[in-house]
């Protein structure tokens, strides 16, 4: 057994200079045609662009000698136009070159379209949705049948209604309807209804169109109180994500809290039954089993005063029992001690560990229900990143038409008909896309280790990743760590033990073999 652990670390030694020295030859490569190497559109788009909106600048770390002459070289169009600066900025490299340009120049990679969805579904919605519930209040106590409210809120419904123009533009109505948010496009949709015909019947009842009586006025009553509804569009909104999960975990610990009343109820149903026995007759207090059991109570939570303003339980102690006063203090302290530092204390940890535990359930739920969508997400920043680097449109016009599953398949086709290779160093690059790591703190990726995440997916330590390798990695690190995840580890080192104790059972026959 001792051999073959010897052997084993030898050729881990071994495989540790073959990948060493495979490493450094990678990098040299990837240097070399980092240096030499362009693509012919993006070189052709370069060459294309006015000398008023490029610059050149020496790079910090390793400045390249004769830099005019190489640049001279390389884009002889520009020589003597393009100044030569010193000062570090938003690089791209061309053949050993740092070429610098201006924001306006329309290189740099942006995300606008996606920063317009992002606004257009989740922000201003939230917004118009706390305005009109502002609006709302301040109508009540300020005329709320005044014509300037009705036009207010007629306002806030032809918001709505472009909210619904664009999604229905953008998803077309079968993925407004039948897409993954299906429930709050048709929640959306019935509020826009109840909007608009709220606004229809307050203006025909301000021109007199319609008679006015009281059922008019009960349903105009009620869709303005539909109009509440709305709020509960804002828990569907990123920016109220905290409010959701307040509210979902109130609703996760119901249960707990309802078995802690009956709990509560019990305990001061026996104390009641206890306390009307013993001093119903003395103590107004507990005449009842009523009156009684909510003494108790009173005594157990604000505060223990009897009808006449005293103190309940010094009445008691030097009143009614006067001859068992040390005994009444001592019952009280430890009733007092075992409700509100036990049972209260207690009944607030359960319901805090329930919380928690619901909230990590529906959070791993979550991810799992949410797994196509966030591989979608990643492929498409993935995919948009790259045409920008390279210039060319891997995502189609109707895009965004399509289910999910569509969407998935295009662009598994589109990614894999680019023969990409992610360096480190861009990768980092990537990572410097606030729409990159917003996809990716969206999918539940943990980004705050950004020096280590390309190691993390570079499993082999080549220093190179494949589109294959960074989507399968990348979504392999949703959420938290699980039970799974280490079961899974341990079956693997558990089939790795097997394998070796194999070779070293048949390591015995082998040294027989050479020996004979």
């Amino acid at each position: 057994m001792e051999q073959l652990f010897q052997d084993f670390r030898k050729l881990q030694r071994a495989m540790d200079t073959v990948m060493g020295a495979k490493l450094e030859l990678e990098k040299d490569f990837a240097s070399l045609r980092h240096k030499m190497d362009v693509s012919p559109s993006a070189l052709n788009s370069f060459e294309k662009l006015p000398p008023s909106l490029l610059s050149v600048a020496l790079r910090e770390d390793h400045p390249p000698e004769n830099l005019e002459m190489e640049f001279a070289e390389a884009f002889p169009k520009f020589h003597g136009e393009v100044p030569v600066q010193a000062v570090p900025s938003d690089k791209q490299r061309i053949r050993g070159t740092t070429v610098v340009m201006r924001a306006d120049s329309g290189f740099q990679p942006t995300c606008t379209k996606e920063r317009a969805w992002s606004f257009l579904t989740q922000t201003a919605p939230a917004l118009v949705i706390v305005c009109n519930t502002i609006a709302m209040g301040l109508a009540v106590d300020n005329i709320p049948d005044s014509a300037f409210w009705g036009i207010l809120e007629l306002l806030f419904a032809i918001c709505y209604l472009f909210e619904f123009i664009y999604k229905t533009r953008t998803q077309g109505m079968k993925g407004y309807f039948m897409g993954p948010d299906w429930k709050w496009n048709c929640f959306d949709f019935f509020c826009l209804l109840l909007s608009f015909t709220d606004s229809l019947l307050f203006f025909l009842l301000l021109a007199n169109a319609i008679d006015f009586s009281m059922n008019s006025a009960s349903l105009i009553k009620v869709l303005r109180l539909a109009r509440l509804l709305r709020l509960v569009r804002t828990l569907h909104y990123e920016f109220f994500n905290e409010l959701r999960l307040i509210i979902l975990g109130v609703f996760s610990g119901l249960r707990v809290l309802f078995w802690a009343i009956v709990l509560l109820f019990v305990l001061i149903y026996v104390f009641g039954i206890g306390m009307a026995t013993i001093a119903g007759e003395q103590q107004a207090e507990f005449q009842t089993l009523q009156s009684s059991m909510f003494t108790i109570f009173r005594c157990l939570t604000e505060g223990c005063a009897g009808y006449d303003g005293r103190p309940l339980t010094e009445t008691l102690r030097m009143e009614t029992f006067r001859e068992w006063a040390g005994t009444i203090m001592i019952a009280y302290i430890l009733v007092f001690m075992l409700v509100s530092v036990g049972v209260f204390n207690l009944i607030m940890a359960i319901f805090l560990d329930n919380v928690v535990s619901q909230q990590n359930i529906r959070k791993q739920k979550e991810i799992s229900e949410t797994a196509l969508k966030a591989e979608v997400n990643i492929k498409r920043i993935v995919a948009q990143i790259v045409s920008e680097e390279d210039e060319c449109d891997l995502i189609p016009e109707e895009f965004d038409r399509l289910d999910m599953r569509s969407q998935n398949k295009v662009l598994n086709k589109a990614l894999s008909g680019t023969s990409i290779t992610v360096t480190r160093d861009r990768f980092l690059k990537w990572l410097s896309h606030d729409e990159f790591t917003d996809t990716l703190e969206g999918a539940f990726i943990d980004t705050s280790i950004r020096a280590q995440l390309f190691d993390i997916l570079d499993a082999d330590a080549g220093g190179l990743l494949s589109i294959d390798e960074l989507i399968s990695g990348l979504m392999s690190m949703r959420g938290d760590v699980t039970k799974g995840d280490i079961i899974a580890i341990s079956i693997k080192v558990r089939y790795f033990i097997q394998l070796l104790e194999d070779l070293n059972a048949h390591q015995p026959k082998r040294s027989s073999l050479k020996q004979t």
